[in-house]
């Protein structure tokens, strides 16, 4: 776990330290998404490990469960966008606060600590680039949000949310390394046009550390955990399809296509399968022991 931390940690300075020195992203963007994608594909696929705990009997009510709500999210999001985004977005926070102080850093925080670490991971990347961002959250919401949040006010808002999580973690005495760690993350996050910073933070930091973790303490009769070397094949090959995938994109767009393209393409079926792997998440990181932090997180 350390030591990918420390490739996430160096990976955040290059991407932060390239922004900050204006040099081109449109290179590094396709770079991040199949970052994205490489670590994201097998971090989701590990749902498997969960699904298939009890034996194959138990498995297959769960799999069809969880196929029926992802197929019932994607048919009818566009008669319920609003509803369906909000319940996205919130999912999303608790999700990526929860998992990455549990997961990442081996905490036990408090409600306060998950949103504050969920609204800055989620909020940040957003409003940071919110002339980029906003069309792809009005197009996910089907709400316009132009005469409610103006670019000056989304990036002064994405600077308040960076800072709370800072002071949120300092004031509860976490340790320095974690404190800097985060601080890096967030000043990426600010500096890094917003949908490739998340990519690099989703793809470097949340989605490797949750493998990291399944991996060390995999279910006694998990479907991956039987055989790690059948389970890596398994995600790897999800992997390789995502990849061919995003080629067949690039190549397929004759020069025009920007990162935006393709998470516009896929943002609703990603939204779908949010809500069910967040669930599982949930249940397997309350089995997790944890080093409590005084003062909440």
């Amino acid at each position: 776990m350390k030591a990918g931390r420390r490739l996430a940690l160096s990976l955040t300075l290059i991407v932060a330290s390239a922004s900050a020195l204006g040099l081109p992203m449109e290179r590094v963007a396709p770079a991040a998404l199949a970052l994205a994608l490489v670590s994201g594909i097998p971090h989701g696929a590990y749902d498997l490990e969960f699904l298939f705990a009890r034996g194959l009997r138990h498995a297959c009510p769960l799999l069809v469960m969880y196929a029926g709500v992802v197929a019932v999210i994607c048919l009818t999001w566009t008669e319920h966008a609003p509803l369906f985004s909000a319940a996205f977005f919130a999912v999303s926070v608790w999700h990526f606060g929860e998992g990455d102080l549990r997961g990442l850093l081996g905490l036990r925080p408090t409600p306060l600590a998950i949103l504050s670490r969920g609204l800055a991971v989620v909020g940040v990347p957003i409003l940071a680039d919110w002339g980029a961002t906003r069309p792809l959250v009005e197009a996910l919401t089907g709400v316009s949000f132009l005469p409610l949040v103006s670019i000056e006010q989304a990036a002064v808002i994405a600077g308040v949310l960076a800072v709370q999580h800072i002071v949120v973690l300092a004031l509860s005495s976490v340790r320095p390394r974690e404190l800097w760690e985060s601080s890096a993350l967030m000043t990426m996050l600010l500096l890094t046009p917003g949908l490739l910073g998340f990519a690099v933070y989703f793809g470097g930091w949340h989605a490797p550390s949750h493998i990291l973790a399944v991996r060390g303490r995999r279910l006694s009769r998990g479907v991956l955990g039987r055989s790690y070397p059948r389970g890596l094949e398994l995600v790897v090959g999800l992997a390789g399809v995502a990849i061919v995938g995003l080629g067949w994109a690039l190549a397929s767009t004759d020069g025009g296509w920007s990162h935006s393209d393709v998470l516009a393409s896929a943002i609703v079926p990603l939204a779908a399968l949010t809500l069910p792997h967040a669930l599982i998440v949930e249940c397997w990181l309350g089995r997790l022991p944890r080093r409590p932090v005084p003062n909440g997180s």
